[in-house]
C-alpha cells in the first residue's frame, strides 16, 4: 500500500513519497536509467509534510500539510511561481498565494493551484494561453484565472492546456486545442 494522499507523474519523472511501498521503490530503483536519482524532500516543506504532489514537464509542485504550494525543478518560463526564472533543486514556496490550497497540477511549462475558497491561480508558460489570463505573456508569479466564479472543485493541467470542473459538474478548458483536447 502506498503511503501518500495523491500524486501525479510525467514522462520525465515520477515522484516517490516517503512511506511508499518499498517493493515498488526497489523495482523503480533497479531500472537501468542513468538519470535516476533518489531524491528526498528537505527544508521547510519536509517539516510540514506533503499532502499532494504533481509533476510537470521538468518540474514538480506539492501542497504542504499546511496548504501551502511549493515547486522545484526547471523554471525557464516561471513555472515554479517564485518570481524568477531560475531553476531550483529544492522545494521553494510559490509567492503571492494566500490562504489554504487543496490541489496543484503541473503542465509542461505551467502550474495551477486550487484554493480552499475554490479559486484557481496559474503561472509559468502562456504561449497557448494555458494560464487562462488572456495575453500570451509568461508569468513567473501566480495570477488568478480570468472569468471563473469561485466554484471550482477540481483542476488539471495538461501539456499546454488546463481544465477545471465546477460545482455544477461543468467542465471548462482553455489553452492549446491543436489535437481537439479542449
Amino acid at each position: 500500500m502506498l503511503g501518500m494522499f495523491s500524486s501525479s507523474a510525467s514522462a520525465q519523472h515520477t515522484p516517490i513519497i516517503e512511506g511508499a511501498d518499498q517493493d515498488l521503490v526497489s523495482d523503480l530503483a533497479s531500472q537501468p536509467d542513468e538519470d535516476w536519482a533518489d531524491g528526498e524532500i528537505t527544508g521547510p516543506l519536509a517539516s510540514q509534510g506533503v499532502q499532494s504532489i504533481a509533476t510537470g514537464g521538468n518540474h514538480t509542485c506539492a501542497i504542504s500539510g499546511r496548504g501551502n504550494v511549493w515547486c522545484w525543478g526547471n523554471n525557464n518560463l516561471g513555472q515554479l511561481g517564485d518570481g524568477t526564472t531560475e531553476g531550483r533543486n529544492v522545494p521553494t514556496r510559490v509567492v503571492g498565494l494566500t490562504g489554504r490550497f487543496v490541489q496543484v497540477s503541473a503542465g509542461m511549462h505551467h502550474s495551477c493551484a486550487l484554493s480552499a475558497s475554490q479559486r484557481v491561480f496559474c503561472w509559468g508558460g502562456n504561449y497557448w494561453q494555458q494560464l487562462g489570463i488572456g495575453p500570451r505573456e509568461n508569468q513567473d508569479r501566480p495570477v488568478r484565472v480570468v472569468g471563473l466564479r469561485d466554484n471550482v472543485v477540481s483542476l488539471s493541467a495538461g501539456k499546454y492546456h488546463t481544465c477545471i470542473v465546477n460545482t455544477h459538474a461543468r467542465v471548462i478548458c482553455w489553452g492549446a486545442n491543436y489535437a481537439g483536447q479542449l
